[in-house]
């Protein structure tokens, strides 16, 4: 991949969690990498294309890669990947941006995005579709105990590692990001055959 476009779209995303979807533009990314206005253009048609795909990497597909086979996997294997990308994301772009990412800015972002953003929605849609052959799969196998309807994991999973609640009233993103995986983890052993 381009390192200037995926620098682009990182510096765009990083922008996003401070500012929000609507108090980002063109200038204030190319600002920020000290890069001519017109560069991100040839990447990009437009600002809401790069915000887009911004989002659309920063939240689903850095968490599910394109390789991973969700058709195969297993519960723990998506909660592995989901917990090893978890903290990489959150730690990567504090690291990149120089100072840290908030995790509830980040989860902001999240409900920011579905609300402005009519094909974030979509493809989050496409994304919990792929959850839910893994949950189906894990109560197939047996992995998870019979009985708990599919829809009542998908949803715990996504909200859990979607909340904002607890994130703003803990000291740091270590912790915050602690107590997801904790809670992932938690659960998983409680629905787990």
């Amino acid at each position: 991949m381009n390192d200037t476009r995926e620098k682009i779209i990182e510096t765009a995303f990083v922008l996003l969690v401070k500012n929000g979807y609507n108090g980002v533009s063109i200038g204030d990314i190319t600002g920020a990498l000290n890069i001519t206005r017109s560069l991100p253009y040839r990447y990009f048609e437009s600002k809401r294309e790069l915000l887009f795909e911004a989002c659309r990497q920063y939240f689903f597909e850095r968490f599910f890669p394109k390789d991973f086979d969700v058709k195969s996997a297993t519960m723990e294997e998506l909660l592995e990947v989901i917990s090893e990308n978890m903290e990489r994301i959150i730690f990567g772009l504090s690291k990149s941006l120089g100072a840290e990412v908030s995790v509830f800015d980040y989860n902001l972002m999240y409900f920011d995005a579905l609300r402005n953003e009519p094909r974030f929605k979509k493809f989050m849609r496409s994304k919990m579709r792929e959850l839910r052959i893994v949950v189906d799969n894990a109560l197939k196998s047996g992995e998870l105990r019979a009985g708990i309807p599919a829809e009542f994991v998908e949803r715990v999973f996504s909200d859990i590692w979607s909340r904002c609640e607890y994130v703003q009233d803990t000291v740091s993103n270590k912790k915050s990001v602690a107590r997801m995986l904790d809670d992932i983890w938690t659960f998983y052993n409680l629905i787990k055959r």
